[in-house]
Parts: C-alpha cells; structure tokens; sequence
C-alpha cells in the first residue's frame, strides 16, 4: 500500500477553514519532533508565473519574490510535535489559482528543516463562495 506524502489540499476562494495541516515527516516518510523550534513558518507561492511557466520542483528555494503569496507566516505546531497547522487569514485565499507551500522549522542554533522533504504542498484556490 503507498501513502501519499504531499496530498493536494483545495478550498473556495475567500474561505479561511479548514486549516492546513500535516504531520511533518522525513525522507524516509517517518515523524519529525519539532517541538524544541523556536518557530515554524508556512510559505506559499504562485505555482504559475505571469508567463504561466511552472516553477520547476527542483529549484522551489529560489522562487522569485514576485510569485510569493505568503512569505513566512507563522504556523503552530500541535501537542504531538509532529503535526504543523497553518491558520488561513482572508488575504491569503483570496485569489484563485494554484500554489505551492512549505513548512519550515527554525532550530536554536540555526538550523533549519523544509517539510515536505521533498517537493512542495499542492493548494488550489477555486470557485469564490456565492458565485456560480
């Protein structure tokens, strides 16, 4: 049986629920502890440019300034130190599309941990609520 590691989360345009979650795993698809962080931000960005190139997967660190939707945000990181959750605010859905996110855990003595290990978290904004 395989596990799916970065399953799509959709939504409607405009709506702030439900919050993004995910347990934060490794490489080797096992929990990552991140509760001694001393913070743990969400990132999203534009999964198509103004020229509608996909931003390739490899090189997702070095996306320009201009596709960033949500430049490090904090995120909460829930009882079991294992599971990330990031609380939309309007401004962050409030345009369709699709994006792509990341958690980042920041440790004390700088260093840092991108969840999911590899690749990116799809999102897509869809449909605005009222609208048909």
């Amino acid at each position: 049986m395989s596990t799916i590691l970065n399953p799509a989360h959709y939504m409607k345009v405009d709506d702030t629920l439900p919050p993004l979650r995910r347990e934060l795993l490794d490489a080797n698809a096992q929990p990552v502890d991140v509760s001694s962080a001393t913070q743990v931000l969400f990132y999203m960005w534009w999964q198509f440019g103004p020229s509608t190139v996909p931003i390739n997967q490899e090189r997702a660190d070095e996306v320009p300034d201009s596709f960033n939707k949500i430049d490090g945000k904090p995120a909460e990181v829930e009882d079991d130190g294992v599971t990330a959750r990031y609380n939309w605010e309007a401004v962050d859905t409030d345009q369709p599309g699709s994006f792509f996110g990341k958690f980042v855990a920041f440790f004390p003595g700088g260093g840092t941990l991108s969840f999911p290990d590899r690749g990116w978290i799809p999102i897509y904004f869809t449909d605005p609520v009222g609208e048909l």
